[in-house]
């Protein structure tokens, strides 16, 4: 009796270090994180929300970028603002400071932000969102190109 009382403590022993490195391991993981989608699109009558606008459609002085940013982590987090590089060279940057101030997302929730087009944005290198502790969050390239093709088409 006592060999199986000692391998079921030993066994108790090993179980509960495993459990406690994975839940270590999960908190330093744990951090926020947003994803940060841009798009040209237009607003909807009424001013309800907007639609994307793809190359087949016409170019209209009405477009403006907008900034879709989705929190994917697991913890609320507070989006500052949104911005964008426009040349690497120089650092020559933009920051649009959000509409309502700062905004607090919970995990799952999204936030939009939308700004003029400016001629600015035709060499557009990156497009970002930042939150309260001043990470940056990037946008995909391919996104941040579609978006500098179009300003470069409607900024002629």
């Amino acid at each position: 009796m006592t060999t199986l009382t000692a391998l079921t403590a030993i066994y108790g022993a090993v179980l509960a270090t495993i459990v406690f490195a994975w839940n270590v391991y999960q908190f330093f993981l744990d951090k926020g994180k947003f994803r940060v989608s841009c798009m040209i699109g237009r607003m909807l009558p009424g001013g309800i929300g907007f639609t994307p606008v793809d190359d087949s459609q016409e170019i209209n002085a009405s477009d403006q970028l907008y900034w879709y940013v989705t929190n994917v982590g697991r913890r609320p987090l507070t989006l500052r603002s949104v911005g964008g590089l426009c040349d690497a060279r120089t650092g020559e940057s933009f920051t649009i400071p959000l509409e309502d101030g700062p905004k607090m997302i919970l995990p799952g929730g999204f936030a939009t932000q939308g700004t003029a087009i400016s001629p600015d944005m035709r060499a557009l290198h990156s497009l970002v969102a930042v939150d309260a502790t001043g990470k940056y969050f990037y946008a995909k390239r391919k996104e941040v190109r579609s978006v500098r093709e179009r300003a470069r088409a409607i900024c002629r």
